[in-house]
């Protein structure tokens, strides 16, 4: 029997990217637990751009 890989947790912060993350890449190969907290006081001001929550 194999045993199930550690699910890795990854915390996206200001980049919400998938198909160019290197921390998704760097743990593709196990169970991914996606956490992403959206807290406009902390944001700040960004730029307007198409990877960025306003």
């Amino acid at each position: 029997m194999h045993a199930m890989p550690k699910p890795a947790l990854l915390w996206f912060r200001q980049d919400l990217r998938l198909a160019d993350n290197p921390a998704l890449h760097a743990v593709a190969d196990r169970p991914i637990l996606p956490v992403f907290i959206l807290d406009p006081e902390a944001a700040g001001t960004w730029a307007e751009g198409r990877f960025r929550v306003t």
